[in-house]
Protein backbone atom coordinates (compact mmCIF):
# COMPACT_ATOMS: atom_id res chain seq x y z
CA UNK A 1 0.00 0.00 0.00
CA UNK A 2 2.58 2.68 1.09
CA UNK A 3 5.07 1.49 -1.56
CA UNK A 4 2.45 1.76 -4.35
CA UNK A 5 1.41 5.10 -2.92
CA UNK A 6 2.36 7.84 -0.92
CA UNK A 7 2.70 7.66 2.94
CA UNK A 8 -0.40 10.15 2.85
CA UNK A 9 -2.41 8.75 0.22
CA UNK A 10 -2.40 5.39 1.75
CA UNK A 11 -3.77 7.24 5.30
CA UNK A 12 -7.12 8.18 3.15
CA UNK A 13 -7.13 4.53 1.40
CA UNK A 14 -6.98 3.39 4.69
CA UNK A 15 -9.74 5.07 5.83
CA UNK A 16 -11.35 3.82 2.92
CA UNK A 17 -10.74 -0.06 3.93
CA UNK A 18 -11.53 0.20 7.23
CA UNK A 19 -14.93 1.65 6.33
CA UNK A 20 -15.35 -1.22 4.17
CA UNK A 21 -14.05 -4.02 6.58
CA UNK A 22 -16.41 -2.29 8.89
CA UNK A 23 -19.66 -2.55 6.84
CA UNK A 24 -18.80 -6.06 5.47
CA UNK A 25 -17.48 -7.74 8.22
CA UNK A 26 -14.06 -8.75 6.37
CA UNK A 27 -10.92 -8.24 8.12
CA UNK A 28 -7.95 -7.37 5.66
CA UNK A 29 -4.81 -6.54 7.35
CA UNK A 30 -4.50 -2.60 6.60
CA UNK A 31 -1.62 -1.45 8.58
CA UNK A 32 1.25 -3.82 8.65
CA UNK A 33 2.40 -1.68 5.27
CA UNK A 34 2.61 1.56 8.06
CA UNK A 35 4.67 -0.51 10.06
CA UNK A 36 4.69 -0.25 14.09
CA UNK A 37 3.76 3.85 14.16
CA UNK A 38 0.00 2.68 12.88
CA UNK A 39 -2.26 0.12 14.19
CA UNK A 40 -5.61 1.63 13.59
CA UNK A 41 -7.74 4.39 13.16
CA UNK A 42 -7.35 5.53 16.65
CA UNK A 43 -3.59 5.65 15.87
CA UNK A 44 -4.66 7.44 12.51
CA UNK A 45 -6.55 10.27 14.13
CA UNK A 46 -3.59 11.42 16.38
CA UNK A 47 -1.82 11.39 13.20
CA UNK A 48 -4.33 13.61 11.96
CA UNK A 49 -4.67 15.89 14.56
CA UNK A 50 -0.75 16.66 15.87
CA UNK A 51 -0.49 17.24 11.76
CA UNK A 52 -3.72 19.64 11.56
CA UNK A 53 -4.64 17.17 8.39
CA UNK A 54 -8.10 18.17 8.42
CA UNK A 55 -8.96 16.30 5.44
CA UNK A 56 -8.28 13.18 6.58
CA UNK A 57 -9.99 14.19 9.93
CA UNK A 58 -13.06 14.23 8.29
CA UNK A 59 -12.63 11.60 6.54
CA UNK A 60 -12.25 9.56 10.15
CA UNK A 61 -14.86 11.22 11.54
CA UNK A 62 -17.23 10.43 8.51
CA UNK A 63 -16.24 6.83 8.59
CA UNK A 64 -16.78 6.73 12.24
CA UNK A 65 -20.76 8.23 11.92
CA UNK A 66 -20.93 5.92 8.91
CA UNK A 67 -20.39 2.99 10.66
CA UNK A 68 -22.13 3.84 14.29
CA UNK A 69 -25.49 4.78 12.19
CA UNK A 70 -25.22 0.68 11.00
CA UNK A 71 -24.30 0.07 14.04
CA UNK A 72 -27.43 2.16 15.38
CA UNK A 73 -25.29 3.54 17.87
CA UNK A 74 -27.45 7.22 16.39
CA UNK A 75 -25.39 8.93 19.27
CA UNK A 76 -22.44 8.37 18.66
CA UNK A 77 -23.16 8.60 15.07
CA UNK A 78 -23.98 11.90 15.85
CA UNK A 79 -21.10 13.28 17.55
CA UNK A 80 -18.85 12.14 14.56
CA UNK A 81 -21.37 13.85 12.28
CA UNK A 82 -20.38 17.02 14.12
CA UNK A 83 -17.11 16.42 14.46
CA UNK A 84 -16.79 16.15 10.56
CA UNK A 85 -18.84 18.97 9.61
CA UNK A 86 -17.03 21.19 11.83
CA UNK A 87 -13.88 20.55 9.73
CA UNK A 88 -12.06 23.27 8.15
CA UNK A 89 -13.16 22.84 4.79
CA UNK A 90 -15.44 19.96 4.85
CA UNK A 91 -17.45 21.49 2.10
CA UNK A 92 -15.03 20.88 -0.49
CA UNK A 93 -16.60 18.40 -3.02
CA UNK A 94 -15.41 14.74 -2.17
CA UNK A 95 -16.88 11.01 -2.19
CA UNK A 96 -16.44 10.76 1.54
CA UNK A 97 -18.65 14.22 1.86
CA UNK A 98 -21.20 12.75 -0.16
CA UNK A 99 -21.65 9.94 2.23
CA UNK A 100 -21.34 12.41 4.91
CA UNK A 101 -24.34 14.64 3.77
CA UNK A 102 -26.26 11.46 2.67
CA UNK A 103 -26.39 9.40 5.95
CA UNK A 104 -26.34 12.41 7.94
CA UNK A 105 -29.68 13.64 6.44
CA UNK A 106 -30.79 10.00 7.71
CA UNK A 107 -29.11 9.83 10.79
CA UNK A 108 -30.87 13.70 11.77
CA UNK A 109 -34.07 12.39 10.60
CA UNK A 110 -34.14 9.45 12.83
CA UNK A 111 -32.98 11.55 15.93
CA UNK A 112 -35.73 14.12 15.12
CA UNK A 113 -38.10 11.09 15.29
CA UNK A 114 -36.32 10.01 17.98
CA UNK A 115 -36.04 12.65 19.98
CA UNK A 116 -38.84 14.96 18.49
CA UNK A 117 -38.03 19.46 19.62
CA UNK A 118 -35.04 18.29 21.89
CA UNK A 119 -33.31 18.09 18.84
CA UNK A 120 -30.55 20.99 18.97
CA UNK A 121 -30.42 24.21 16.63
CA UNK A 122 -27.14 22.86 14.78
CA UNK A 123 -28.57 19.12 14.09
CA UNK A 124 -31.28 21.27 12.63
CA UNK A 125 -29.45 23.50 10.71
CA UNK A 126 -27.35 20.38 9.40
CA UNK A 127 -30.57 18.36 8.37
CA UNK A 128 -31.78 21.48 6.38
CA UNK A 129 -28.42 21.98 4.83
CA UNK A 130 -27.65 17.92 3.69
CA UNK A 131 -31.24 17.93 2.63
CA UNK A 132 -30.95 20.35 0.30
CA UNK A 133 -27.93 19.18 -1.29
CA UNK A 134 -28.91 15.65 -1.92
CA UNK A 135 -32.12 17.77 -3.55
CA UNK A 136 -29.65 19.45 -6.04
CA UNK A 137 -27.78 16.29 -6.64
CA UNK A 138 -30.96 14.34 -7.65
CA UNK A 139 -31.87 17.46 -9.38
CA UNK A 140 -28.47 17.55 -11.46
CA UNK A 141 -27.46 13.47 -11.45
CA UNK A 142 -30.88 11.64 -11.19
CA UNK A 143 -29.65 8.62 -12.59
CA UNK A 144 -27.28 8.45 -9.10
CA UNK A 145 -28.91 10.66 -6.89
CA UNK A 146 -32.99 9.49 -7.31
CA UNK A 147 -33.08 6.58 -5.41
CA UNK A 148 -31.17 8.56 -2.22
CA UNK A 149 -33.75 11.72 -2.75
CA UNK A 150 -36.82 9.29 -3.11
CA UNK A 151 -35.48 7.66 0.33
CA UNK A 152 -34.92 10.70 2.20
CA UNK A 153 -38.02 12.35 1.03
CA UNK A 154 -39.94 9.25 2.63
CA UNK A 155 -37.86 9.32 5.68
CA UNK A 156 -38.52 13.31 5.85
CA UNK A 157 -42.26 12.72 5.56
CA UNK A 158 -42.19 10.32 8.25
CA UNK A 159 -39.90 11.87 10.34
CA UNK A 160 -41.75 15.18 10.35
CA UNK A 161 -45.20 13.92 9.48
Amino acid sequence: LVAKHSQLSSKYLAVDGILLMELTGKNIDIFSAFGATTCGLDDLLTEAESSNDFRLLHDIHTCKMIVAYWRGDYMSARKFLHLAISCPGSNMPRILGIYRDFFGALLTLHLHRQLGDKTDERLKHAREMMYEKVEKWAENAPDVFDNKWLLLQAEYSFSMG
